[in-house]
């Protein structure tokens, strides 16, 4: 069903694809042959791997040196890595479109799927790794050649959405120096300086994915690629575990016009916003802050939610339409031991919906803080369900941030919490705090789902899908903010951080001339978009209660231009509370602007066309009002 959902989805960006017919496979004198005159690649006969990519019958990427294809981390040793020659045990196919490359190492075999679309010259791989021993033993990493990238003078390749912008031309490739992406969907483009670019990116969001990364080794007049899955857990005689998928698209064209592509294989591979994204929340202008006070007072210095709902007609004057309200559970924030009892000295439950009333009452929309990694495992839910807890290799749990979020049970009970405080208090949605997964691989031998490491960014995921389905059985207009960075997670929550910009981007502007910091963003700007899940809407802000004042780093004046520029790019603008003392005017024109000009909010975006001095930023903001 995924080679005709995959066809569909490629037709309707342009291609025609006749997924359904069969693609021709051959042995020749060089091993076997999968494709047609227009794509194919070519499996070695020695080790069952990709040898070369051929387009128009000419190899456009072609196998490294070595025979050492791919490794397997087994325990604290490389299986390959440590002289174990690969074996190629056969090539089967297993569908019109898929082959199976059968090949073993020692005492695993790994079969590679391949799934072949020569109309679009690509290729998806996704692989099954079996331990044959006779005792159990464990998984801790797997890594794939990706292959070889000669470069002719005019080559180069790019690695998108990193900060400063990375463009590597051929003459300035030094040899053996490594690179890579570790962003996902761990994306990097080549161009050959012949006709043809290749990118390379893992789909993290497959059920059976983990977390990976995608390395650069440069040699001479060459890229050299890999591919890493950080597959971790406990493996049994004969017992497969699956983990992929790793994609390669190539096209007869330049590396800038394969990024502007990628919007084509997002969709390709699911990855775009969650359907039924409500449409209030590209309007949202997001104002943070706990009921108690800021975190510097330890939260007491606003004196709790009688105080807080005073303190709403200054917010709405501001131009902030959304309230982000911070962990209000027992123990404290984000520690929370009673998840259904209010922290001490911030108010009633009737005094929280007194403050909800009040917000709706200015036309606010209200987030609470949503926290599913658990706070303590000294606390009594910890106690009560010890199977929640994710475990190290010993046993052992850690002291915070320590529950494993693709636990069923524990996601249930994380729904109920949600569906609680929608229902009691008239929330519009959560902010999900720290919710990219468990901190730590569960190395529990009774887990419930494949493999230690799937309590990561599976359980992410999981959770982050599962409250935001909880949300809309109470609000169907509700909406999350998950606090992750990565794109892939824009599939599957409404809205997510901007760490990049807020951590480490703009620091640039405290450090570089202005003319060397503002192209510098604008071409970040204009990568990241591309390379990441279409449309999707982050968060942007230049200070939170996890981190220093940006008034300190920046200075008065230099703080109110990023608040401009946060405003007026694609995303959310965030205040975290008394960040607007002494510039209240200021913002509040800035935000006045924002939110009577409809392209701010859910126009697109251009961040290079426009030409400017190389020290103005310049972005043209377009749609229809």
């Amino acid at each position: 069903m995924r080679g005709k959902w995959l066809g569909l989805a490629v037709g309707l960006v342009g291609y025609v694809c006749a997924v359904w017919a069969e693609v021709p496979l051959r042995e020749d004198a060089q091993g076997t042959l999968f494709g047609t005159d227009r794509f194919a690649v070519r499996i070695d006969a020695r080790n069952g791997w990709i040898a070369e990519v051929l387009c128009d019958g000419q190899p456009v990427v072609t196998a490294p040196a070595t025979a050492q294809a791919y490794d397997i981390r087994q325990d604290g040793a490389w299986v390959t890595g440590s002289g174990q020659a690969i074996e190629r045990l056969g090539v089967e196919r297993v569908s019109p479109d898929t082959i199976r490359c059968r090949t073993r190492a020692g005492m695993w075999t790994v079969d590679a799927l391949l799934q072949l679309d020569p109309e679009r010259r690509s290729v998806r791989r996704w692989f099954d790794v079996t331990w044959h021993g006779a005792s159990a033993t464990k998984i801790k990493s797997f890594w794939i050649r990706g292959g070889v990238l000669p470069l002719a003078e005019d080559g180069r390749y790019l690695l998108p959405a990193q900060y400063p912008p990375r463009s590597v031309a051929a003459a300035e490739l030094t040899a053996d120096r490594r690179t890579g992406s570790w962003r996902s969907p761990y994306v990097v483009i080549g161009e050959n300086g012949r006709g043809w670019s290749v990118m390379w990116a893992l789909d993290e969001l497959q059920p059976y994915a983990d977390r990976g990364s995608t390395g650069v080794e440069e040699g001479r007049g060459e890229i050299r690629i890999t591919q890493s899955f950080n597959m971790q857990g406990h493996v049994r005689n004969g017992v497969t575990q699956r983990v992929g998928d790793s994609w390669l698209w190539v096209q007869p064209n330049d590396a800038e016009t394969a990024l502007r592509r990628l919007p084509e294989w997002f969709a390709a591979v699911g990855q775009m916003p969650p359907e039924g994204r409500p449409e209030w929340l590209k309007r949202v202008i997001l104002y943070s802050f706990h009921p108690g006070g800021t975190i510097g007072s330890n939260c007491r210095d606003l004196g709790g939610f009688p105080a807080a709902t005073a303190l709403l007609p200054h917010i709405d004057g501001l131009g902030c339409n959304a309230i982000w309200l911070m962990p209000l559970e027992d123990k404290s924030i984000y520690w929370p031991r009673d998840y259904y009892k209010l922290q001490e000295g911030i108010g009633t439950p009737d005094d929280f919906k007194a403050f909800t009333a009040r917000a709706r009452s200015l036309g606010m929309r209200v987030w609470q803080d949503c926290v599913p990694h658990g706070g303590c495992n000294e606390y009594p839910r910890a106690k009560e369900h010890p199977e929640w807890l994710a475990q190290n290799e010993d046993g052992s749990t850690l002291h915070y941030w320590c529950f494993d979020f693709n636990w069923p049970t524990w996601i249930d009970y994380m729904r109920g919490v949600v569906s609680f405080y929608m229902r009691e208090y008239g929330l519009d949605g959560f902010r999900i705090d720290a919710c990219g997964g468990s901190k730590i691989p569960n190395w529990n031998p009774d887990i419930p789902y494949a493999r230690a490491s799937h309590a990561q960014a599976q359980g992410g995921f999981a959770m982050q899908r599962a409250l935001r389905e909880e949300v809309r059985k109470v609000r169907p207009d509700g909406a999350n903010l998950a606090e992750v960075g990565a794109s892939v997670h824009g599939a599957v929550s409404d809205s997510t951080y901007d760490f990049e910009l807020c951590y480490h981007v703009l620091h640039d502007f405290r450090r570089s001339p202005a003319d060397v910091f503002v192209p510098r963003l604008r071409r970040w700007l204009h990568e990241q978009q591309y390379a990441e899940v279409p449309d999707l809407v982050r968060m942007r802000h230049v200070e939170s209660h996890d981190s220093l004042r940006s008034g300190l780093w920046y200075g008065a004046d230099a703080q109110r231009a990023l608040v401009a520029l946060i405003s007026w790019i694609h995303g959310i603008p965030m205040v975290y509370h008394e960040m607007e003392d002494g510039h209240y005017e200021a913002y509040r024109r800035i935000f006045h602007v924002r939110r009577h000009v409809p392209e701010l909010n859910t126009g697109t975006a251009d961040y290079l066309s426009v030409t400017a001095p190389d020290g103005v930023f310049a972005c043209l903001r377009s749609g229809e009002r």
